[in-house]
């Protein structure tokens, strides 16, 4: 009777921790998803840049004011690159923008991160072979580059070949692009042969190993 009492009372134990367990954890990643952001009957959707499906959304601050123009029924949908889980629940916003190539980056799958700024324009795009830096009027310059994860979120890549010396500082505060207005998750730092610029980026596609 005893050994009875002791298996029952071990198999309830047992199953009762089981129900404790969590289906799916607070933090659990979502699936970067890219599409066209709208706010139509009063729910957040997006339509897949994948096969145009349509996804409703949980969308929660701070991401609602990035959000807040992107009304579709008033004609002013948004590009929307995010991360979401399958209930809808949208864990991370990389940049909302009205202006861009969009669906239509063919870039964007080979790319480690874009950063750029304005007055005067630049930019600076990461892949896998180096990084290339753009300004206009002057020819791109392409360089390797070294990859650091500091502090914080931090990011630190930098560059020393050919007498070019370029330090370019990625960090996790929103920053809304000066001339479009588009929301981005990263701010950017670039120093470049002893001038300093600002800026927005966003992660492309890829991901990035540190040495």
């Amino acid at each position: 009777m005893k050994t009875r009492f002791y298996t029952l009372l071990c198999c309830g134990l047992l199953l009762g921790g089981c129900q404790l367990l969590p289906g799916t954890p607070d933090n659990a990643p979502g699936k970067r998803l890219q599409g066209e952001l709208g706010y139509i009957d009063g729910q957040w959707q997006l339509t897949t840049c994948d096969g145009g499906s349509l996804l409703p959304l949980e969308l929660a601050e701070p991401w609602l004011q990035a959000a807040a123009s992107c009304d579709a029924e008033q004609g002013q949908s948004c590009f929307a690159d995010l991360e979401v889980r399958p209930a809808g629940q949208v864990t991370r916003v990389h940049r909302i923008q009205h202006e861009g190539h969009g669906c239509a980056d063919d870039e964007f799958g080979h790319l480690l991160i874009r950063a750029a700024g304005n007055e005067p324009f630049w930019s600076v795009r990461l892949n896998s072979h180096g990084l290339v830096l753009q300004q206009p009027g002057q020819p791109a310059i392409a360089l390797p580059y070294i990859h650091e994860q500091l502090g914080d979120g931090l990011q630190y890549i930098s560059s020393q070949a050919d007498h070019h010396v370029l330090q370019l500082w990625i960090s996790p505060q929103p920053c809304i692009d000066s001339m479009s207005g588009a929301w981005h998750a990263l701010s950017a730092r670039l120093q470049w042969q002893g001038e300093t610029f600002t800026g927005c980026a966003y992660h492309g596609a890829q991901q990035i190993s540190s040495p």
